[in-house]
């Protein structure tokens, strides 16, 4: 069974010289937490350690991050947690991390002495250095309760109802000086292998990125409130409520402490992010993940009932699918109301028929049909296996699963020679294992998961909208002939021949002709069904006129893999008005075409991620551009799949 391993950091009042503003509650957050911990785990499997007040100075802080949560009897599964409770603020980023925020900006956590001469707040790209230091495999999880917290790692409305009132003090404290930077030096190094001074002189400054969740008070320009009424910050009040009913997945968490803040009068959104591909279905500091179908949430928010879910997570904006897709929405003591969408938005929909009183209501979505239908084959036992695997609910999953003959399907699943063999309509290899057990059975049905993403991702669209009515150009553009400095732009599809071995260069272009901000998020599609995101945090991706984003800014390289004779890949861009939340878009590892032997070690699949209709959101706007690579000439060998091919491909 798994242990938790957690620091806890909580400051009132901060170090005399200087001139912060204290705090009531924060201390009190601590020690609630710390008893919730001691509810959820035995003596034995916990521990725990506290800072509070004068306690947390940087440099213990520091040094109990190292050594309680960077500690090597940690292992695989077992959870590590640090929270803070605090002021958070921000500060102007050293010039050499322009590249990956357009913002410029650190997002500090304010430390007992950090405003002392001498001394600097925890920075969030300190706090990934610290992040990336915790024992591989391990479940790292952030809760940060502090202003500006939305990206620090790296309202219910309704008619003859009153706001909650504005909470009490901010947990915000201004930077020392918006102007001035800290040196690279002062940054923290954990050891001398990881150093920003020192990545940066060998000229490969990079924030490293670590598989991990964060929940924060607010997003990165908004201030986190304590209450008016208790010693409690409202974020960790509210999650700590919502804790109370049981132990739900860190989106279910998410999803009804936001809408609990939503009610106050000043502006407060929680946000929920993850990273290198980390399951936000996972149980909230716990094992495994939820099981059963997604419940989903409904509210009245400006007067619109709306339910949150969008086209990330399957909805079509045509008609016929609209009146096709029923919202159940569950009562307690009461039948269950069926509603209809009224518009699909990219994230959040708007519901019609709903009369209900105010509140939060939970809901389910009916007739949603399936990314891929999977054929399976193969003795009774180990196809029982499989289907009662895909019984708990394909949360976000999208797949339907059958037996039989004569039955059109997208990919099959069969039991050949103790392996689990996963094919296309073709019969072509995608992915397998062995042996045949659960583990194996539910890696392979992950596998499954992983292809209906990838394909959810690569359909979506909103016809309505084009790149012209949101005054964008998207493309990439291919240094084509390096001599002549001649580049050919790609902005919908196209083929490259390359000569064995050759390599050019390319880049992605995103320009913003309006004098709209949009926030963006582009993705690499690979022919191996596997994601990632080449954009960072959708709020530090703001596409603002004549500023790039920084993380497209880069030139790469473009080339076909020694064992292959072509190759295609996608780019996806989603582009929108408002802030929108793509946590279900999970980075992954492709799949590379062999039989695995996972033995008794088997891992996680993530990488450790047109009808137009005048109801329609047109808020959004989502474009693919396909690139088919071949080659020229020459014979390919046969393929060496020990590594994964996505990797190697593109940027």
């Amino acid at each position: 069974m798994s242990s938790i391993y957690a620091l806890l950091v909580g400051i009132n009042r901060y170090h005399p010289d200087t001139d912060i503003n204290p705090l009531s509650g924060c201390e009190n957050d601590v020690k609630r937490f710390e008893e919730y911990l001691g509810q959820l785990y035995p003596e034995e499997r916990r521990t725990i350690k506290t800072l509070s007040g004068h306690q947390a100075t940087r440099n213990e802080v520091i040094r109990q991050f190292k050594e309680v949560l960077i500690n090597a009897s940690i292992k695989p599964g077992d959870i590590v947690l640090f929270y803070f409770s605090g002021h958070g603020s921000y500060a102007c980023s050293n010039p050499a991390f322009r590249d990956f925020d357009v913002l410029g900006q650190d997002e500090t956590l304010v430390l007992y002495d950090s405003r002392c001469d001498g001394n600097y707040d925890l920075a969030d790209k300190e706090l990934a250095l610290l992040l990336h230091k915790i024992p591989h495999g391990a479940d790292i999880v952030c809760i940060i309760d502090s202003c500006h917290s939305g990206s620090i790692t790296r309202e219910i409305e309704a008619k003859n109802t009153q706001k909650v009132p504005v909470p009490g003090s901010a947990k915000q404290t201004p930077s020392r000086d918006a102007e001035e930077y800290r040196e690279l030096s002062a940054y923290l190094s954990p050891d001398d292998d990881l150093s920003y001074e020192k990545m940066a002189a060998e000229g490969r400054l990079l924030i490293p990125s670590t598989r991990h969740i964060v929940l924060s008070a607010c997003a990165r320009g908004e201030v986190a409130y304590e209450s008016t009424t208790a010693a409690t910050a409202v974020f960790t009040n509210a999650l700590l409520t919502a804790l109370k009913e049981g132990q739900p997945s860190y989106v279910t968490l998410f999803e009804y402490v936001q809408a609990l803040l939503q009610r106050q009068s000043e502006p407060q959104t929680p946000q929920l992010r993850v990273y290198e591909g980390y399951n936000p279905e996972k149980t909230f500091l716990g094992e495994g993940v939820q099981e059963g179908q997604p419940v989903y949430r409904v509210r009245l928010r400006n007067g619109k009932w709306t339910i949150n879910a969008g086209a990330i997570h399957g909805l079509k904006n045509d008609k016929a699918s609209m009146q096709a897709t029923a919202i159940n929405i569950y009562r307690d003591k009461a039948a269950t109301l069926r509603s209809s969408l009224a518009m699909v938005g990219l994230d959040t929909s708007e519901l019609s028929g709903v009369q209900l009183p105010p509140g939060i209501y939970p809901a389910g979505i009916g007739n949603l049909l399936p990314i891929i239908d999977v054929h399976v084959e193969g003795p009774a036992n180990e196809v029982s296996q499989w289907m009662r695997i895909a019984d708990k609910g394909g949360r976000q999953g999208k797949i339907r699963s059958f037996t039989g003959k004569d039955i059109v399907y997208d990919y099959q699943v069969a039991f050949e020679d103790d392996a689990i063999v996963l094919k296309d309509q073709d019969g072509t290899l995608v992915h397998g294992a062995r042996p045949v057990n659960e583990e194996t059975i539910s890696y392979v049905y992950d596998c499954c998961r992983q292809i209906a993403q990838w394909k959810l991702l690569l359909q979506l669209q909103n016809q309505a909208m084009n790149e012209h009515d949101f005054k964008i150009d998207f493309s990439v553009d291919v240094l084509v002939d390096p001599e002549k400095g001649i580049w050919q732009s790609i902005t919908d599809s196209d083929t490259l021949i390359l000569a064995d071995g050759q390599q050019v260069l390319c880049s992605i272009r995103l320009e913003n002709k309006s004098d709209i901000a949009y926030y963006a998020a582009v993705y690499s599609l690979y022919s191996n069904y596997g994601i990632k995101r080449r954009t960072e945090d959708v709020d530090a991706s703001v596409l603002i006129k004549g500023q790039p984003i920084p993380a497209l800014a880069k030139r790469v390289r473009l080339f076909i893999a020694d064992y292959l004779v072509e190759d295609t890949l996608r780019l996806k861009l989603i582009i929108s008005k408002q802030p929108f939340k793509d946590l279900f878009i999970r980075e992954y590892e492709g799949l590379e075409q062999e039989i695995v032997n996972l033995g008794h070690n088997p891992v996680n699949r993530a990488a450790l991620m047109g009808i137009e209709d005048d109801i329609i959101d047109r808020e959004w706007y989502a474009k693919t551009i396909t690139i088919r690579l071949t080659r020229s000439k020459g014979n390919v060998s046969p393929p060496e799949l020990s590594s994964d091919p996505s990797t190697e491909k593109l940027f």
